[in-house]
């Protein structure tokens, strides 16, 4: 008899995006033609091919311990062809954090003065979203379904942080 084990892919986190994020408020999207160069986007393949089916994200910030941040994350969608292809965003989730303790160092991946979330507080996304949010100064995460998206963009509001980001591995 042969035996059946489900894999999953272990990889090291990445940055969400190159550049902390300072947003003030949520940037709107709308429907669209092409990606925009605004748009931060991170790519789940290519198009009618296979892609991750998920996302786990470790939000950070550059800021104090208990600095306050939102990220929101949001996944892209093409509809149409030719003439009428068109691109839509629509929410994946969305949670309120609290930097704990954990801080980095200078010239590490965590850099000096940012601090990995503890605390996570879901203000949107259902059931396929979850959160380990201890509140005891380790990286609380999320664990979220891409929901078929083709591209995924973080989008933040820094709160009391100064700037917002977040490592993330596909799975």
């Amino acid at each position: 008899m042969q035996s059946s084990v489900i894999h999953t892919e272990c990889n090291s986190a990445s940055r969400l995006v190159s550049a902390n994020l300072i947003d003030v408020s949520y940037p709107a999207r709308a429907l669209a033609l092409v990606p925009q160069s605004s748009w931060r986007l991170v790519g789940l393949g290519a198009d009618g091919g296979p892609g991750a089916n998920g996302i786990v994200l470790f939000p950070f910030c550059l800021g104090a311990d208990n600095a306050t941040f939102s990220i929101k994350l949001i996944g892209w969608k093409q509809i149409g062809t030719g003439a009428a292809k068109r691109w839509f965003a629509f929410t994946l989730f969305e949670y309120d954090c609290t930097a704990g303790s954990l801080a980095g160092e200078s010239g590490q991946s965590l850099a000096s003065g940012e601090r990995l979330a503890d605390t996570l507080t879901k203000v949107l996304g259902g059931s396929a979203v979850q959160e380990i949010s201890a509140a005891d100064n380790m990286a609380a995460h999320i664990v979220g379904d891409l929901k078929g998206a083709q591209w995924v963009e973080p989008l933040v509001k820094v709160g009391t942080a100064t700037s917002v980001n977040a490592f993330f591995s596909f799975i």
